[in-house]
């Protein structure tokens, strides 16, 4: 079968407009799993590199609480707590976490005793008084204690450092033994860090200041040494089974020593550099000796998992795009088809109704010009004349009529006048008003009214037309010698239901789809030359649906066709 020519290019146009976008569909994509891929490598990079700046930032904080509280190498025991009150007036000046540092100790070994005695200073006394080891420190007074071997910071044996993971400190030695410089440590300071504040604010605060998006990601830490103590967790429940980035802090470095802050730099930096390492050993680079290890993850579970999910969600959304350009595609064509179907139903409606409008005008015509031609001049012709003149014009009153209500009701819902009817007597009154069709097609009209019909609310004028198409409609296809039959009954729900029922040849089932649309004649007022502008029906479904009803229709080929107005109970 040949297509043609002006159907084939809107088909070849759509089938070519949905392969392009088709081939968008997957070259897009393609191009966000390229760039998805390459935003994991940079958020990977960008996390790594933040959390290296946090790390430098941490650890310069604990530095510059080093450098700052640290005392002189064998100073004199009278000037501790000058020292100490003035670095404790400066360092609140001087770092963004001023409550990092919660104590500062000495370690004194007794002149009587291979003990170490411990003077803590009161910040509000201003003088080191002495105390006892606390809990959290007994560990490090047995490490600091002689003969001292020294403690792992940086991966190696040294004099100073970060010390206890658990109750992290900085350490230093202020006095050595003249017999055995690195054997035998004559005091200690000990500058104790607040290990909740360090935790808990300090950590958040710098990783928040140097993360993108930090709010996406939690962390967790533990010993450097051994990854499964857990130090703190940012979110409890949440599980590092991976992480995406991870590296150690809490470590003195040369490098991270600050300028400028409050005392003599090259003084600290020397003690550093004499004390951090024992001869003939070297550090490890810097960031590699940390007391803990930092990890961090997304809270997806992973970086590659947030990308994954937002490749997908971009892919859904590309995918919702382009079904919305295919279905405003379908829908232009199927408005397209619909105008195509319209024009050609008023097309066909204008040679109908031109037909229709020239069959009763000449019919009227030629029987006004035989009457005042003085043709017929007995009173049984004129009378004849006449009747046929009536005839006509009814027909031509009937179609402008239908004319004039489709037009009405496209230019805006009409406002019905609503008051009670009487169903038995608008259908009385329809029956009549196509009586004389009825007659003169041969066909027989029953009425069948229910005992119990109720009364309705609706425009009485516009009922009645609706049952007049739907009369008119059985009168003409119901073929002559035959009868219609008109019912009204009260269904299962209250609704009250008028039927029109004919037995004529049916509608066929490509037509019942169509039936309600204007201008649309099916297959049978073709083949059996029914006149008429195909508007009838078009006005009974919309008289229907404005006083909330509705039409519906039941046809046997062959047998006959049932319409059925359907309205809503009181």
């Amino acid at each position: 079968m040949r297509v043609p020519l002006n159907k084939a290019l809107p088909i070849a146009g759509i089938l070519a407009t949905l392969g392009l976008f088709l081939v968008i569909a997957v070259m897009q994509s393609r191009l966000i799993a390229d760039l998805s891929a390459s935003d994991l490598q940079r958020r990977k990079l960008v996390l790594q590199e933040g959390l290296k700046t946090a790390r430098t930032e941490i650890n310069r904080e604990i530095t510059g609480a080093f450098a700052l509280f640290q005392l002189e190498d064998s100073p004199p025991k009278e000037s501790w707590a000058g020292k100490t009150a003035e670095a404790f007036t400066i360092w609140p000046r001087k770092s963004a976490f001023p409550n990092l540092v919660s104590r500062v100790l000495v370690a004194e070994l007794s002149e009587k005793s291979d003990t170490l005695q411990l003077f803590a200073y009161d910040r509000r006394t201003r003088r080191y008084e002495p105390m006892e080891w606390p809990d959290e420190l007994r560990e490090l007074r047995d490490i600091l204690g002689p003969p001292f071997s020294g403690v792992v910071a940086f991966g190696i044996h040294t004099f100073t450092g970060v010390v206890s993971p658990d109750s992290p400190a900085l350490i230093f030695p202020m006095g050595f033994d003249q017999t055995s410089r690195f054997k035998r440590v004559t005091a200690w300071q000990i500058i104790e860090l607040d290990r909740r504040y360090l935790l808990q604010t300090v950590v958040p605060q710098i990783l928040r200041k140097n993360l993108e998006q930090a709010d996406q990601f939690e962390f967790l830490i533990t010993g450097a040494e051994s990854g499964d103590a857990v130090i703190f967790r940012s979110d409890p429940n949440a599980v590092f089974s991976n992480v995406d980035a991870s590296l150690t802090v809490m470590e003195i470095a040369n490098d991270y020593f600050p300028h400028g802050i409050g005392g003599s730099v090259p003084r600290h930096q020397l003690l550093f550099r004499e004390n951090v390492n024992k001869p003939g050993q070297l550090p490890d680079k810097v960031g590699d000796g940390g007391l803990w290890r930092l990890q961090v993850r997304h809270r997806l579970g992973s970086l590659d998992a947030a990308v994954t999910r937002m490749r997908r969600g971009n892919l859904l959304l590309s995918f919702v795009m382009i079904a919305l350009a295919i279905l405003d595609l379908a829908v232009l064509a199927l408005l397209a088809r619909r105008m195509h179907r319209l024009s050609d139903a008023k097309a066909q409606f204008a040679a109908a109704v031109s037909h229709e409008l020239r069959t009763p005008l000449a019919a009227i015509c030629s029987a006004a010009d035989n009457l005042a031609a003085g043709v017929a001049h007995e009173p049984q012709r004129v009378q004849q004349y006449g009747a046929a003149i009536l005839e006509q014009g009814k027909q031509l009153a009937s179609m402008v009529e239908q004319i004039l209500a489709f037009a009405s009701g496209q230019a805006a819902k009409k406002a019905h006048e609503s008051e009670m009817l009487d169903v038995a007597e608008l259908l009385r009154q329809s029956v009549a008003a196509v009586a004389s069709a009825a007659r003169a097609a041969g066909v027989e009209i029953e009425i069948n009214i229910a005992p119990d019909v109720p009364d309705i609310l609706g425009d009485a004028a516009a009922v009645q037309q609706a049952l007049n198409n739907l009369l008119t409609n059985a009168i003409k296809y119901g073929g002559a010698g035959r009868s219609v039959r008109v019912s009204a009954s009260r269904n299962a729900s209250g609704e009250l239901e008028i039927a029109v029922e004919d037995h004529g040849p049916g509608i066929p089932a490509s037509d019942l789809k169509r039936i309600f649309e204007p201008f649309y004649r099916g297959f049978n007022a073709a083949t059996l030359r029914v006149h008429g502008s195909g508007l009838g029906l078009t006005i009974v479904d919309r008289i229907a649906r404005d006083h909330g009803g509705r039409v519906t229709v039941a046809t046997t080929p062959g047998q006959g066709t049932c319409f059925t107005l359907h309205f809503p109970p009181l």
